[in-house]
């Protein structure tokens, strides 16, 4: 499950990235013509990249929440524990 997040947000991230250079008129400097995502690889190259960079920043952390997180989302872990122990104790 983790892993479709990791994919979901790295190409999520890059078609809004894409989107803001594209306003921009960084791409149209770049490719000389106006991009067009279904017929280029690039936004495979840097969505794959995002998201191989997001699942190795979450496995160097050991998959923990960081500390500012950690504070806001503190109930949702403890239903998270709850429901773990109620499914396990059945």
């Amino acid at each position: 499950m983790r892993y479709r997040r990791f994919w979901g947000l790295g190409f999520r991230e890059h078609r809004a990235s894409v989107q803001i250079l594209e306003e921009r008129g960084v791409l149209r400097r770049l490719c000389n013509k106006p991009f067009d995502p279904h017929g280029s690889y690039l936004d495979e190259i840097v969505g794959f990249s995002m998201a191989a960079l997001g699942f190795y920043w979450q496995l160097s952390s050991g998959f923990l929440v960081p500390w500012p997180m950690s504070w806001l989302l503190w109930p949702l872990t403890a239903l998270e524990t709850f429901l773990e122990l109620q499914i396990s104790w059945q």
